[in-house]
């Protein structure tokens, strides 16, 4: 299951770069150096950048309950 969460994370991270270049180079820079931090901001204004954040999240949360990542 972590392997799944993380393969989720993952198309989310690159599928946010994408959506950022489509917007503009900053966006995508942001998006690609400072991933879940930009992506939030950029979340918040702008509808189309949701889905790319609710995979990376739900990918996490799934790599996280599967104990691939542990935090702490």
């Amino acid at each position: 299951m972590q392997d799944l969460g993380f393969a989720l994370l993952l198309i989310g991270y690159v599928w946010s770069v994408a959506s950022g270049g489509r917007r503009s180079i900053p966006c995508a820079l942001l998006c690609l150096l400072l991933f879940p931090l930009a992506q939030l901001a950029f979340a918040i204004n702008d509808a189309p950048m949701r889905p790319p954040l609710a995979l990376a999240a739900f990918g996490a949360g799934l790599a996280y309950l599967g104990g691939g990542s542990v935090f702490g």
